[in-house]
């Protein structure tokens, strides 16, 4: 289905392997290719069993046909485990390379009554948020050099943690690409936590979103930010209702070589509104794949690998591993409103609140210097007593 190259998840995969046992699984309308079934006990009975602790299906960009569907729906019925990151509007960087603008559209991948089923309506907009992450581009040239700037992309949210679950508890901001709003729908015995959320200076454009590197020419207005913050990511914990319930023949609902399920045992999923949060940088010029959240043109390192590890160590009830890396320090974000309102006050508090110190600092000790002085010549000419 067009997912995440072997070498866009590159560090993710690599990391991964340090616990676990990974391996890239092409579903193509195998019935047996997600679970397994044991031998027959004295009653001749069989199980079925999940074949992976936990899939991860990654930034697809090709429709799931209906057989792939029902092999991921009996795998999570059986108790199979699923990280989703999807992305429900098709936009990409690559169409500003050459164009100035570009448009997002729909990105049909057939999945949107099998997430609604268990819980999660992903809508087809983007999040623009103030709260973003910096982009570079060539401003013009100075004696043949290029001239580079940066700018902060509302189409790249810093997405911060939407509870304080353990998945993401105490964690850095996760840098997103194209993200779109994850709603939360009634469903029965399933549990759902937000776990990752845009700022509240956010704004929701719907599709077609027209796409153009021509408003970083002008500053970001607060008054249009006023969607409020959006839940992108959500954790679903509980027993699920096949998508195919009452919709298949009673010959294959019955058949014990198929052994549908109708209702899940426990179990979980994620679901991430973004396709390319475990897609890793690449070196320019040289190409090599960087760390997962390694930003190369800004030098900062985001959360996504810690997210993504946590999500599969909690799936696959490694919970120690996430409690490891869940740390007490995070950055903090800055208020990007206030910040814009009050540019001069902190130009000047982070500029001339130095000088004013070092110029007490320097008077105090001519102050001090002085009186020391003062005090030895007063004693080293003072007339002796006859």
């Amino acid at each position: 289905h067009a997912e995440l190259s072997p070498q866009e998840t590159f560090d993710l995969v690599k990391t991964l392997k340090q616990d676990y046992e990974v391996s890239e699984v092409e579903i193509d309308g195998q019935i047996s290719i997600l679970t397994r079934r044991s031998e027959p006990d004295a009653n001749g009975n069989v199980r079925i069993l999940p074949n992976y602790a936990a899939i991860i299906i990654a930034g697809p960009k090709q429709p799931f046909s209906e057989k792939d569907k029902f092999i991921i729906d009996q795998y999570i019925m059986y108790g199979g485990k699923v990280l989703w990151l999807i992305d429900p509007v098709l936009a990409t960087m690559d169409s500003l390379q050459m164009n100035e603008s570009t448009v997002g559209v729909d990105l049909p991948l057939n999945l949107d009554d099998q997430l609604f089923k268990y819980g999660i309506r992903l809508n087809k907009a983007l999040v623009m948020d103030m709260n973003s992450a910096s982009i570079p581009l060539r401003t013009g040239q100075i004696s043949g050099q290029a001239q580079i700037e940066f700018f902060r992309w509302p189409y790249f949210p810093l997405l911060q943690p939407a509870s304080s679950h353990p998945v993401v508890r105490n964690m850095n901001s996760l840098k997103a690409d194209f993200v779109s709003p994850a709603v939360s729908v009634e469903t029965v015995n399933v549990k759902k936590t937000p776990l990752l959320k845009t700022s509240d200076y956010s704004k929701v454009a719907g599709t077609p979103a027209l796409i153009s590197l021509a408003m970083l020419r002008e500053n970001p207005d607060p008054r249009q930010y006023t969607s409020g913050s959006q839940n992108v990511a959500w954790l679903l914990e509980g027993e699920f209702e096949s998508l195919f319930a009452n919709r298949i023949p009673p010959e294959i609902a019955d058949s014990k070589e198929i052994g549908f399920q109708e209702h899940s045992k426990k179990t979980a999923m994620i679901v991430v509104a973004d396709g390319d949060i475990a897609r890793n940088q690449f070196h320019v010029p040289q190409g090599y794949p960087l760390p997962l959240g390694f930003d190369q043109y800004t030098r900062r390192t985001y959360g996504n690998k810690d997210f993504m590890l946590n999500a599969i160590s909690y799936l696959a009830d490694e919970t120690q591993l996430v409690s490891i890396r869940s740390r007490e320090l995070k950055n903090r974000m800055l208020d990007p409103a206030k910040l814009k309102d009050n540019t001069i006050f902190w130009q000047i508090l982070n500029i001339g609140l130095p000088l004013v110190f070092i110029a007490i600092t320097g008077l105090t000790l001519i102050v001090v210097r002085r009186r020391k002085y003062a005090h030895k010549s007063s004693t080293r000419f003072q007339p002796h007593e006859k």
